[in-house]
């Protein structure tokens, strides 16, 4: 430790800037008993003399290779500074040389300026020099009316000025183009003299000038006067049609005389004219189209002075514009040179008095309607249509001829809808009045009654074919108006008169079987003591019905028509059958099973009626003689409260209580006794809604309807079981209700007529 602690400390002292040797002697013998290591310590030093040493040598060698190093450094910054020189001197040769390239092309580009402007200049210099040289020579030219050769000198001055047009800025310019415009319009009104020269007072050419004026007219197309001499050509062919034909009141029956005048015209131009003028100016087209032009102006004056016109004229009218409008489209096939057609342009002139015309015959035709409704003597004819209808819709068919004449479009819908309700005030006003005065008389005979059937039939004949016709009218219309145009209305007006004269038809025939079945309550139905053949009203009736069937069937056209009397008339029949039978006094057993006789020979002689019945008139007398049926069976059960219940309870499920006083009336009971069957029926009724409401509670389905509801209106209303078409109880069913419907069907198997 004192070694090492030494040596540090030496070694500090040998580094120290104020080293001492003697100092560090005496540390190193600090007394006399430090010399006895003397060697030792001569031995240290010469080891630190040794490490000095290399130490020293160390560091030379350190600092002689630092000194190469720095050489280096030296020389590369050198060549670094000669390259940065050569470069700068290289970049300065190179700007030098890109401005001197510069400035080689700009003058380049000046040069290539100069050429050019000196092309133009002098190109500018040689148009000016044509243009005046072209100015003089169209001067001599108009001068010696040379004008085909005057039409190319106008063009070329005409493709000089435009040349030229952006120097007019310069004085000299300007001055010279406004020379030879000015020799322009002057050759433009030497051009047009010289075709004015080339025809005589009358607008015929003059005889040898037509080189000439051929000339002119292409020396004024080329001056930009080409409209000016055809205004001036038109003016002169139509100069006399003012004064031939003047927009007076009579302007519209004169129109025919018109179009002949002007084809007249045309004929003597393309005989005379086409020398003259150039193909392609198309002289005859813009004659007629001057013409219609004109023609239109005169019309609208005349119209608007209050000029009027028949159905007739104004029909040739506008027949003979719109034929001349066709022609002139044909002949002169504007569409292919892009100019507008001739269609319309004299014809719309006729708008006003062609609505004035599609209102009076509208108004024409309403009143004939009520004219048609005032005649008493409107017969049907062959076709079971009345002789109103069959007029009615001549002048109709005929109006619209008249009117698809002269009208279109939203007019043509005008009238369209003016038809419309003529057929709808024709259904109100003539059709739906005659069914009254048809059936007013019906209840006076059997006559009578035929009579107003005969008259029901033609009126449901004549608004079937009306509304026919109306359905046909809307489908033509369709094709040719564009507006929405609908006979619906109509239809439905024409409709329900038909389905009022059906009712009106049924009327009449039940009017004639009326007294057949008044015989059934007079007659005495309790003193019967044996059922024998069918009773005397029973044949009565029979008559009564096959004459009106048959009469229904001779006068109606339409089957379905004859298909709803049948219907209609079956059910009308049932139900005055079983009034009949509610009006009697009182019924015996005996009676009610001759009554069910007749029921049943009246049911078969409806059957028959219609020829062959189908399904559902089949199902409308089962239904109708169901109920009546129904009621006399229930008149067949004892007079004892429990079996006529029970028996009324099976054949009326729903117990109505009028039908049930009805049954009880019939078989002549005294009112007194009425509580007892009643209470009696009221107990079934208990029972049954008792056995329902159990099923219900064991998971049954509910009855559908509770037998003691209350009773209809009417007492038969609710007589609607037939007991023919009566089907097995369905899964579910009540059993009430299974076992009515079974006892029914055992009851109705086995019951046999005396």
């Amino acid at each position: 430790m004192s070694s090492s602690s030494s040596s540090s400390s030496e070694i500090q002292t040998l580094d120290s800037t104020d080293f001492s040797a003697a100092r560090y002697v005496d540390e190193l013998l600090p007394n006399a008993a430090a010399l006895a290591d003397v060697v030792a310590v001569r031995t240290h030093i010469a080891q630190k003399r040794a490490a000095a040493q290399q130490t020293v040598e160390r560091r030379q060698r350190a600092a002689a290779d630092s000194g190469r190093q720095t050489e280096g450094v030296a020389e590369a910054t050198a060549a670094i500074a000669t390259l940065h020189g050569r470069i700068t001197a290289m970049r300065g040769a190179a700007q030098r040389a890109e401005r001197m390239v510069f400035d080689m092309t700009q003058d380049i580009k000046a040069l290539d300026a100069a050429k050019r402007n000196v092309a133009v200049a002098a190109a500018t210099a040689q148009q000016l020099q044509q243009l005046a040289a072209a100015t003089a020579q169209l001067r001599d030219e108009c001068e010696q009316q040379r004008l085909g050769d005057a039409a190319a000198t106008v063009a070329t001055i005409d493709g000089l000025r435009k040349a030229v047009a952006g120097l007019r800025r310069v004085r000299a310019v300007e001055v010279l183009a406004r020379a030879a415009e000015a020799q322009q319009r002057t050759a433009g009104d030497v051009a047009v003299a010289a075709v004015q020269r080339a025809f005589d007072a009358q607008g015929r050419p003059v005889a040898g000038a037509a080189g000439a004026a051929r000339d002119a007219c292409r020396c004024s197309e080329a001056a930009g006067e080409r409209a000016r001499v055809v205004d001036w050509y038109c003016g002169e062919q139509l100069r006399a049609y003012g004064a031939l034909f003047p927009a007076d009141v009579a302007a519209v029956e004169h129109v025919a005389r018109r179009y002949a005048w002007l084809r007249r015209i045309l004929r003597n131009a393309a005989d005379d004219h086409p020398q003259v003028f150039p193909a392609d100016w198309r002289m005859p087209a813009q004659v007629a189209r001057r013409f219609a032009v004109a023609t239109r102006a005169a019309l609208d004056a005349a119209v608007g002075a209050g000029a009027q016109a028949d159905a007739s004229t104004l029909t040739t009218a506008i027949g003979e514009t719109r034929a001349f409008e066709t022609q002139c489209d044909q002949r002169f096939a504007p569409a292919q040179h892009g100019e507008a057609g001739f269609s319309g342009v004299v014809s719309e002139a006729f708008a006003p008095l062609v609505a004035a015309a599609v209102r009076d015959e509208c108004a024409r035709l309403e009143k004939l309607v009520q004219r048609l409704g005032t005649q008493r003597d409107d017969a049907a004819d062959d076709a079971g249509v009345l002789a109103s209808g069959a007029e009615l819709l001549y002048q109709m068919r005929e109006a619209l001829r008249r009117g698809a004449a002269v009208a279109a479009g939203d007019t043509l819908a005008d009238l369209a809808r003016g038809l419309a309700h003529v057929l709808d005030t024709y259904a109100h006003v003539v059709l739906t009045p005659r069914l009254g005065r048809a059936t007013a008389g019906a209840n006076s005979g059997a006559a009578a009654a035929l009579n107003g059937l005969a008259a029901a039939a033609a009126v449901a004949n004549t608004a079937d074919y009306c509304a026919a016709a109306a359905e046909q009218l809307e489908r033509r219309l369709a094709e040719r108006v564009d507006a929405q145009v609908s006979f619906a209305g109509s239809r439905d007006a024409l409709l329900s008169a038909a389905a009022a004269a059906i009712a009106a038809l049924v009327d009449c025939a039940a009017a004639t079987i009326a007294p057949a079945l008044a015989a059934l309550p007079a007659q005495r139905w309790d003193t019967v003591h044996a059922v024998g053949d069918q009773s005397e009203y029973v044949a009565l009736a029979a008559a009564a019905v096959d004459t009106a069937v048959a009469a229904a069937r001779r006068h109606l056209v339409a089957p379905r028509h004859f298909r709803a009397f049948s219907d209609r008339l079956a059910a009308r029949f049932a139900e005055r059958l079983a009034a009949a039978i509610g009006a009697c006094r009182r019924v015996s057993e005996v009676g009610a099973e001759q009554l069910l006789l007749d029921a049943q020979a009246l049911r078969a002689v409806l059957l028959a009626a219609p020829g062959a019945a189908t399904p559902a008139y089949a199902r409308i007398i089962a239904r109708g003689f169901g109920r009546v049926e129904a009621l006399l069976k229930a008149l067949l059960a004892p007079a004892q409260p429990a079996a006529l219940a029970e028996r009324f309870l099976l054949l009326f499920p729903t117990a109505p209580r009028d039908s049930f006083r009805l049954v009880l009336r019939l078989k002549g009971l005294p009112p007194p006794e009425h509580g007892a069957y009643e209470r009696a029926l009221e107990g079934l009724c208990g029972g049954s809604q008792g056995q329902g409401a159990d099923m219900k509670g064991q998971g049954g389905a509910p009855e559908e309807q509770d037998a003691c509801t209350e009773p209809p209106a009417t007492p038969l209303g609710a007589l609607d079981t037939d007991p023919e078409t009566l089907a097995p109880p369905e899964p579910g069913e009540p059993a009430v209700r299974a076992r009515f419907n079974e006892n029914l069907r055992r009851f109705m198997g086995g019951m046999r007529l005396a």
